[in-house]
């Protein structure tokens, strides 16, 4: 049996993985960070940790834009990051850092599409707000995760000690995390702190 769309159908289907792209929290962070001053990457960078950015693209641009940043240099540039990506390949890729562009060409096109995609995405003076949202959704994912973790120990029989020692690993991830959202949620302002700077996000 052969299935037709309606007329339409493809851009229907364009249209809301448009609107889902636009509206999640991943990407507008990564957009409102690119509008940063990297001394603003530097603050934002005390409370979010790769590991709090799920998909693999953003956590790799997050990862380059908190680089740059050390390096005093303002993410607002494409141009900046995707340089940085020839000799910075993301962390949880288990190699020493090669070019990506010769090696994994199909992982540095995604980046560069992405990066063009997130750029005028969400406003800089949202970062904060994206920050917080962010931590919030790392939270209640890792809490999913180590729930998952726990049920498969419990089915495979596992040692009492090996139950005890997740648990432990667990309270110190979720501490963690929470410790971040707290400070984020006090945190009346992500403030440039670079000489003569006077304005805050």
């Amino acid at each position: 049996m052969i299935t037709t769309l309606e007329p339409g159908a493809v851009e229907t289907t364009a249209a809301v993985n448009e609107y889902q792209f636009i509206w999640d929290i991943e990407d507008q962070f990564i957009g409102a960070l690119m509008g940063c001053t990297a001394a603003e990457v530097r603050t934002v960078a005390t409370l979010v940790r790769a590991t709090d950015i799920y998909r693999p693209t953003p956590r790799w641009a997050y990862e380059l834009i908190v680089h740059l940043a050390g390096e005093g240099i303002d993410p607002s540039d494409p141009r900046h990051i995707i340089g940085a990506a020839h000799q910075h390949a993301p962390s949880d890729y288990h190699t020493s850092d090669i070019d990506l562009a010769k090696q994994r060409p199909h992982l540095f096109v995604t980046l560069c599409r992405y990066l063009v995609d997130v750029y005028a995405t969400s406003a800089r003076e949202a970062i904060l707000c994206h920050t917080r949202e962010l931590l919030d959704e790392s939270l209640r994912r890792t809490n999913e995760q180590w729930s998952v973790r726990q049920g498969e120990m419990s089915r495979a029989m596992a040692d009492r000690q090996d139950i005890r020692a997740m648990h432990v690993a667990m309270r110190r991830d979720l501490g963690d995390i929470w410790a971040r959202c707290e400070a984020a949620d006090a945190l009346p302002a992500i403030t440039e702190h670079g000489e003569g700077a006077n304005h805050a996000v």
